[in-house]
């Protein structure tokens, strides 16, 4: 025994994993939410901060970009490209009401009171 399993228990959740089925990509997209989630929205290192897409000090010729997982062109499916395409839709989207939300915040200007809460 090792690491307490044995290794026929090891090996048969190995078998087990490489075995079982995939959800299809037609699965993954219909229990995905149409819009971004606000766990998405806030979330720094799937939808960077700051200017997307205007002249900042590390982009190239002034561009930027939304990053996605890099795939071979040449063996890109329908079903991949429509998945990417929905990823990268969801990225800009939560992108454009992070902003919204962020300009509607700064124009109402809260002020904290002393109680903890704002005005």
């Amino acid at each position: 025994k090792k690491l307490g399993c044995t290794c026929r228990e090891l090996l048969e959740s190995i078998l087990l994993y490489h075995q079982s089925s995939r959800q299809s990509d037609g699965a993954i997209l219909s229990s995905a939410p149409l819009y971004p989630t606000e766990a998405l929205l806030w979330d720094r290192h799937s939808v960077p901060p700051g200017n997307y897409g205007l002249v900042s000090e590390g982009s190239i010729m002034g561009i930027t970009s939304l990053s996605l997982p890099k795939l071979n062109a040449r063996f890109l499916s329908a079903g991949d490209y429509l998945l990417r395409n929905f990823r990268l839709f969801r990225l800009e989207s939560a992108y454009e009401i992070r902003a919204d939300l962020v300009d509607a915040i700064k124009r109402m200007r809260p002020m904290p009171k002393q109680d903890g809460y704002t005005e």
